[in-house]
């Protein structure tokens, strides 16, 4: 799973990219985590069911049909369908006010960083 992470993390900010151009045109974008559900896939690359604590296989769907329903505050952002949607719901102010959270990307000191003696 060489690439796996740095793949997850392009994909994700591609998504943030398109709900930027898009969002303004009734578009939502959701960029969701599917959860850890046992598959065969997951098998055969040497888990077990004993290894770890997995997601329902309905899971995702319930999720989704949330965020169609009542999730619009949560345009453009990562999620994990595993996550309580109460707590979501009760957090919506400071999702919506905080443009950078739940969001993917590179946080830097800015150019001040660059200046000599710094």
């Amino acid at each position: 799973m060489h690439g796996y992470g740095s793949a997850k993390a392009a994909f994700a900010t591609m998504l943030q990219h398109y709900d930027m151009e898009l969002g303004g045109k009734g578009l939502r974008v959701h960029n969701l985590h599917l959860g850890a559900v046992f598959t065969p896939g997951a098998e055969s690359s040497g888990a077990t069911r004993e290894s770890m604590r997995w997601d329902e296989e309905g899971l995702c769907g319930g999720f989704v049909l949330w965020l169609c329903a009542k999730g619009r505050f949560m345009r453009g952002k990562f999620v994990w369908a595993n996550w309580d949607v109460d707590e979501l719901e009760g957090r919506r102010e400071e999702i919506k006010k905080d443009a950078d959270l739940l969001r993917l990307g590179l946080v830097t000191g800015g150019l001040e960083l660059f200046k000599r003696g710094a």
